[in-house]
């Protein structure tokens, strides 16, 4: 018999769907995320060149962007996995999506907003360890 079975609590046995729907959401969101990255960072190179560095301003977004979906990929595949009742709830990362609207990014705002519903959730609250 598997001994992290044994020691694992309660909620690893059966993982909520609303703790998958939180996976799915942080991982579709560090996507978008990047894709949005992508752009903006485009952009910033076209404004740059055509106001002469002035609109490389643009590159802020881009970055930001970036970090936001590296780091939710990274989130949602570990959450996705067997052993996720170990990690700490995405809170962090549910506010950085929030944080994202000044990429223009409205579908990781909602996406945010829905992972903080969803972690409020007394199932939810009890799979995670912290």
């Amino acid at each position: 018999m598997n001994m992290e079975s044994e020691n694992a609590p309660s909620g690893a046995q059966q993982q909520p769907g609303k703790v998958q729907a939180i996976a799915i959401m942080t991982l579709i969101g560090g996507i978008i995320a990047i894709i949005a990255s992508l752009s903006w960072g485009l952009s910033g190179i076209f404004a740059g060149l055509a106001t002469f560095g002035i609109g490389c301003i643009l590159f802020v977004p881009a970055c930001y962007s970036l970090v936001l979906g590296i780091m939710a990929i990274v989130t949602g595949a570990k959450l996705l996995g067997q052993a996720a009742y170990q990690e700490a709830p995405p809170t962090t990362i549910a506010i950085m999506q929030i944080i994202n609207i000044i990429s223009l990014d409205i579908v990781n705002l909602v996406l945010g907003i829905l992972t903080l519903v969803f972690l409020k959730e007394p199932e939810v609250r009890a799979y995670y360890r912290g």
